[in-house]
């Protein structure tokens, strides 16, 4: 009986060919999205997933108390590590790592700059670290090193470099000189990691440049804990909450456990949940996926529907020879689920054809394994739950025909599956216009941030790390710079323009309110830097080339002027326990920083040269940006001591805060289109159906005199409404949803008018297109063929 039952099914794939290929491709198509949705949720959700002690591990996080929108940082001031490790129960190790360090390494005539961290010694028993040479897992002495396999290849190409030394150049404060002996070699952690590690050595030679204590002015830094596997985390945690306040008077800083699993995948935290982040884009796709199997599967039940009149026959005798009602949705079922398991097949095969390409769009190295246990789950539950949804209806349906009304040769039509049919399709054009709508806004909100006005020029800005020993040499680097004829100005900065890591509320004026906690941003900056990067003065003056304003002037933005009240203006005192009392001299326009979305912050800018570690270079409009580069080199060759000539480009750092943005709007477009494609399949299909079912009507009014331009209108008309009304349901549900997503962001676009008669124009004309092959193949046919049999 199965042998039987397969049988019948391959013959009547072969006796349906077209109609077989659009089930078991479009199938196979939606599958396939569906599998690289899963192969990128999947990837995003094994973030940290390769340390065994990953249940274990938390970072622990800081958020203000006054914090509206939940923003939080994953960071706990110096002291805090061994003073929970000492008084807190449930933990059983926790590490301090410092923030990466780009420092310079130097072997023999090779200087390389690797960036790497500072980190207690029980951080190699947190994670998981697999050691090619060297067996001591630790770090002996606050002189030795321990390096990655791709570090150690860079230095000493394929050598044992265990017991050699290195010699190390500080750019900043936060590094030291000297000389370090390798202990051991690690395999480089994978790129989907939150340590990215190129060296690490003892943290007692940051501590001792620190040289840290509770205070207001205490330094943060990631700090990781493991637990022990019996703690109660919800005690834990309230025990830790409310740390930072009973240790800093004034402090408003709340304490967190952030699982590793879960820094990947959120970035708030509000009312004691997690939310926001990768997870929201998890969540949408994962409605995308399963809207794309849907289309799919609506394809697959249209199909078998339309062509319910050609089963006819064969159900009514089946009946007649005593088969029931059962049997027969078993045997459709049974059809569906191996057409299914089929697309499943073909589906592999798509993916892993397009994986290569899809990795590019991105910018991931996923992979489809047969042999993973995960992947097979996927594809078979994708197979049978489609095979089982598209084969539902059909199977009910088919097997209902009355078999006295089908051997009489009466019609066996009836007004819902045909109703149910056209409603499928519209259902399938309201989900392929909701994603074009999508699609148009997300890259709408890209291009319109990336529009948005900064407050300061980044385009073909270059970035210079500058050594200690050439700073001193700044006003003769920068004469030099301006006589090559490309530099328009140059200028220092201990901050990257796009961000500000340094703030503090110590910051004190006269009526300024004691409840007023808010943290003001400050950043030491030379005398050319609010011309160098195009920032506008609203008053007062910038900073003197001599150099006379250093720690004693300040430049403030309007925020901060607004924050100060009637103070907040030229000739005000500012006034900080460290610094004493600077002036105002000058309010620059706001400017936008860290959050691009955002609106800025308070800020106030310093003349002190000195602590600057990036060389800006703004070129002149116009110039040639490899000649303003090799120009920069040659001269910095002379200051830098052989220190490796390293820069970058401002705007590609900007454009790389929205790689997420980007990637949703690419995986939008992939998803979309595809959508289209799908439902594409299904209405050439029904056209086919209707263009084959109406052949003899066709041939009649050609007789008759009927123009092709008549009947293919007659053919087509009928689709193009099902799309009509599908726009009418589509644009409101699309406005909704876009406009929801929207509200995410501070800066943000409106969903454009235009994106709706757009998306109706590129359905219509898809549809058009699809529907029209079939009319006009119908349409010039002769005539005297297909009323042979009359």
């Amino acid at each position: 009986m199965p042998y039987n039952k397969t049988f019948i099914l391959f013959r009547n794939i072969r006796r349906n060919k077209t109609f077989s290929f659009l089930n078991i491709f479009g199938l196979a198509t939606g599958i396939a999205c569906a599998c690289f949705i899963f192969l990128w949720i999947e990837n995003e959700h094994s973030f940290n997933h390769q340390f065994t002690k990953r249940d274990h591990l938390f970072f622990l996080a800081q958020q203000s108390a006054d914090e509206p929108g939940g923003n939080f940082a994953a960071s706990a001031p110096m002291p805090m590590a061994p003073d929970l490790e000492k008084n807190m129960p449930g933990i059983k190790h926790i590490s301090r790592i410092t923030w990466e360090n780009n420092q310079l390494f130097v072997l023999g005539n090779k200087k390389i700059y690797k960036m790497g961290q500072y980190a207690d010694s029980s951080l190699l028993s947190m994670l998981d670290f697999h050691f090619i040479y060297g067996t001591a897992p630790f770090l002996p002495s606050p002189e030795s090193i321990i390096i990655s396999e791709s570090m150690s290849k860079a230095l000493f190409n394929n050598e044992n470099p265990v017991g050699k030394t290195i010699t190390t150049k500080s750019e900043s404060m936060w590094t030291k000189d000297g000389v370090f002996k390798i202990t051991g070699v690690f395999k480089d952690f994978s790129e989907n990691s939150s340590f990215r590690l190129n060296w690490i050595s003892p943290y007692s030679v940051y501590e001792n440049l620190m040289m840290p204590q509770w205070n207001k002015w205490n330094i943060f830094l990631t700090t990781l804990v493991e637990t022990e596997p019996s703690a109660n985390l919800d005690r834990l945690g309230k025990n830790i909450r409310d740390y930072m306040p009973a240790k800093v008077e004034g402090s408003s800083l709340k304490t967190f456990l952030l699982s590793i699993k879960d820094i990947n995948l959120y970035d708030k935290f509000i009312n004691g949940k997690l939310s926001g982040g990768k997870m929201e884009h998890i969540r949408l796709f994962s409605v995308i996926a399963i809207l794309i199997l849907l289309i799919a599967c609506i394809n697959f039940m249209n199909l078998s529907t339309a062509r319910s009149e050609k089963r006819a026959l064969e159900v009514g005798v089946r009946k007649v020879s005593g088969a029931d009602r059962f049997s027969l949705i078993r045997q459709f079922m049974t059809e569906s689920l191996i057409m299914a398991l089929l697309s499943v097949v073909v589906a592999v095969v798509i993916v892993f054809a397009c994986v290569p390409l899809f990795n590019m769009i991105i910018g991931k190295d996923l992979h489809i394994h047969l042999l993973k246990p995960a992947h097979i789950i996927f594809l078979l539950s994708a197979g049978i739950i489609c095979g089982l949804l598209s084969g539902l209806y059909p199977a009910f349906f088919l097997s209902s025909f009355q078999p006295a009304l089908v051997l009489k040769g009466l019609n066996v039509k009836h007004k819902f599956p045909v109703f149910m049919r056209k409603g499928l399709v519209v259902l399938q054009f309201t989900i392929s216009l909701i994603l074009i709508i999508a699609t148009i806004t997300i890259y709408r909100q890209i291009a319109h941030i990336k529009s948005r006005n900064l407050g300061y020029n980044v385009k073909n800005m270059v970035e210079v790390l500058i050594p200690n020993s050439a700073k001193e040499h700044f006003p003769t680097i920068r004469n030099e710079l301006l006589k090559t004829g490309v530099v328009e100005n140059v200028a220092l900065t201990w901050n990257e323009p796009l961000y500000m890591h340094s703030s503090s509320n110590e910051y004190t004026w006269e009526g300024k309110s004691a409840k007023d906690k808010d943290q003001i941003f400050d950043v030491g900056v030379s005398p050319s830097y609010i011309s160098t990067m195009k920032m506008k003065l609203k008053s007062g003056r910038d900073f003197y080339e001599t150099g006379t304003d250093s720690f004693s002037h300040v430049i403030i933005n309007e925020t901060l002027a607004k924050k100060m009240g009637e103070q907040g203006k030229l000739g005000a005192y500012i006034s900080r326990q460290s610094l004493g009392k600077v002036e105002v001299v000058g309010i620059v326009e706001d400017f936008i920083f860290n959050d691009m979305y955002g609106s800025g912050g308070p800020v106030l800018i310093f003349c002190a040269p000195q602590t600057g570690e990036d060389m800006i270079i703004s070129p002149k409009k116009g110039a040639d940006i490899q000649k303003l580069i090799a120009g920069t080199d040659h001269i910095l060759k002379s200051y830098i001591n052989g220190y490796p000539f390293e820069y970058k480009f401002v705007d590609e750092k900007f454009n790389r805060l929205f790689e997420s943005e980007t990637l949703i709007g690419n995986l939008a477009i992939i998803f979309s289109v595809l959508a289209i494609l799908i439902s594409c399949l299904g209405l050439f299909g029904l056209a086919s159906y209707t263009a084959e079912r109406r052949t003899k009507e066709i041939g009649i009014r050609k007789v008759l005199g009927a123009s092709v331009r008549s009947l293919v209108k007659l053919l087509s008309v009928d689709f193009l409404r099902l799309v009509c009304i599908a726009c009418i349901i589509a644009f409101p549900v699309a406005w909704w949803a876009m406009h929801s997503w929207l509200q995410n962001y501070q800066y943000r676009t409106t969903v454009q008018w235009w994106a709706f008669p757009l998306a109706a124009a590129t359905a219509i004309l898809i549809a058009i297109a699809t529907v029209s092959f079939q009319a006009i193949k119908a349409a010039v046919a002769n005539p005297v063929k297909s009323l042979r049999t009359e």
